[in-house]
């Protein structure tokens, strides 16, 4: 199975990721706030989990090797996933308290 170029991972990044956003946050009528938070929650997650993986790698306790038969794997199990919670939330009724 070929690896990705360094353009298709770029173009992946920053135009197939917030296409899948923005269809994510229309499909379950996010509002303004909740989109806000997710983006700085998104941006808070990205900034650890990088100091963290950095640290983690200078001192020798892990690194992250590419295996393309992982990465196809891990992809069919996301995409479902987030189609299910979009599902999930737009079949919900609108405006209504869950008691």
């Amino acid at each position: 199975m070929p690896t990705l170029a360094p353009i298709q991972a770029l173009s992946i990044e920053f135009v197939v990721a917030p296409i899948l956003f923005v269809a994510s946050a229309y499909f379950t009528r996010a509002d303004r706030r909740r989109i806000v938070g997710a983006l700085a929650g998104a941006l808070a997650y990205c900034a650890l989990t990088y100091l963290w993986d950095r640290a983690a790698a200078a001192v020798g306790w892990w690194h992250y090797p590419y295996d393309p038969e992982i990465a196809t794997k891990m992809l069919g199990l996301y995409v479902p996933a987030g189609l299910v919670a979009c599902r999930r939330r737009r079949h919900r009724p609108s405006g209504l308290a869950r008691h």
